[in-house]
């Protein structure tokens, strides 16, 4: 395997488990604020919201790759 081969697929390997618990966190998010934990709602949304931008910023990274 080549280094950019490698370097494919650690990044998308981390840009899709990321995107998993940016998920998981926007489920919690919704079942805290049925709980009527709106605080702990917003700052789960929060923390979904910085892994949805490191995804973005992995695809770009990716990108780079060609």
């Amino acid at each position: 395997m080549s280094k950019e081969e490698e370097f494919k697929l650690r990044i998308a390997h981390w840009r899709d488990h990321n995107r998993e618990h940016q998920h998981t966190l926007e489920q919690w998010g919704a079942r805290a604020l049925a709980e009527g934990r709106a605080d702990t709602a917003a700052a789960m949304k929060k923390a979904a919201d910085l892994l949805g931008q490191s995804v973005a910023e992995l695809d770009k990274a990716l990108e780079t790759l060609g």
